[in-house]
């Protein structure tokens, strides 16, 4: 943030805490309104560059973007759908080097007095509307590389634990939408 000009649009945190999991930065214009988040950052055993996020002009062209990026070889992640924080319609992709990247539109703008909103962290906050999230979005799963990691972030970074590693895990691991994969019936008249 002091090195790049960014501001702290939402933070969400481990539930029940004031422990940081992701942050969503904006681009500090001072008075002149800038988008919700160019850049995300997330919590883990090294806090990491989780996406970069661009504004396109509206919901054709965050459609239409998917479908020239996915015959160029990009992959569809998720989306089409619209975001509870910020409100914008999203798209992710990965790009070939399987970097994630986010087009979005119709999203908040703040200035540079808006202070910094937090929030309970986990799934239920992610989006109002869209695709269920795809399981590999927030890749929970444990590989040798990660497992790796995690050993790394235990042994280097104080703040970095057993118990917030689980906690986060809960935090996006629940179901988002409770009723999704029940069966429904036409009611039928009486």
């Amino acid at each position: 943030m002091r090195n790049y000009g960014l501001d702290a649009s939402d933070v969400e945190l481990l539930p029940g805490t004031k422990e940081p999991l992701i942050a969503f930065l904006r681009c500090d214009r001072g008075a002149h309104p800038a988008d919700h988040h160019s850049v995300v950052v997330a919590f883990g055993p090294e806090d990491a560059f989780d996406h970069a996020a661009f504004e396109t002009l509206d919901l054709d062209a965050v459609g239409l973007g998917a479908e020239w990026l996915q015959r160029q070889g990009w992959i569809k992640s998720w989306g089409v759908g619209r975001h509870i924080l910020g409100s914008q319609i999203f798209c992710y992709h990965y790009d070939p080097s399987g970097f994630a990247v986010e087009h979005y539109a119709d999203g908040d703008v703040f200035d540079a007095e808006v202070a910094t909103r937090y929030h309970d962290g986990g799934v239920a906050g992610l989006y109002a509307w869209g695709p269920d999230l795809p399981k590999h979005f927030i890749d929970l799963g444990m590989s040798p590389r990660r497992l790796a990691k995690v050993v790394h972030g235990l042994r280097t970074r104080e703040e970095f634990t057993l118990a917030r590693l689980a906690a986060a895990k809960r935090a996006y691991s629940a179901k988002p939408r409770p009723w999704t994969g029940r069966r429904f019936r036409k009611p039928q008249p009486a």
